[in-house]
């Protein structure tokens, strides 16, 4: 570090903080699911604990499976997948 003329001093003040996690986090999901044209025959159900979201039910296909895991992870806030899904052809 080089000085410079006049300053005495740095203070460092900046603080990192996460996201803040949505109070309709696991509605959203489940909203953002039901989009997806892939999920049409899959029943999943979606909650939260904190930033971590669980992934319940069954779908038809594991491209149907990771569309879901993809959308939950697209969510803000979220920190963790918990995937509880059952592939049923």
């Amino acid at each position: 570090m080089q000085r410079v003329q006049g300053i005495r001093g740095i203070t460092d003040n900046i603080t990192i903080s996460s996201e803040p996690i949505p109070s309709d986090l696991a509605q959203r999901i489940s909203a953002a699911l039901d989009r997806k044209a892939v999920l049409d025959d899959s029943v999943i159900q979606v909650t939260n604990d904190g930033s971590t979201v669980y992934l319940d039910g069954t779908t038809d296909s594991y491209a149907a499976m990771e569309t879901a895991e993809d959308t939950a992870w697209a969510a803000p806030g979220v920190t963790n997948v918990i995937d509880r899904l059952l592939v049923v052809p």
